[in-house]
């Protein structure tokens, strides 16, 4: 049994003891427990992914450039 199977298992038996452990509702609860991982495992990924990384703006410090700019010299 696959880890994501083992974890939908999990989740549709909380499901089925929060709703009072109702007959006849396990397709019900393992789909809820699917939907639920799924979107748990791409929120993981989402968080994961790198960001980009915004350049430090210009100030008056770095005499108004940017970063991995330089100044020109005069001709």
């Amino acid at each position: 049994m696959s880890d994501r199977e083992m974890r939908v298992r999990e989740r549709a038996h909380q499901l089925w003891e929060q709703e009072g452990r109702p007959d006849g509702r396990e397709s019900d609860h393992w789909e809820r427990a699917s939907r639920e991982i799924d979107v748990e495992d791409s929120t993981l990924v989402a968080k994961k992914a790198p960001r980009a990384r915004k350049a430090a703006p210009a100030t008056a410090s770095n005499g108004g450039l940017k970063p991995g700019r330089k100044k020109r010299s005069p001709k």
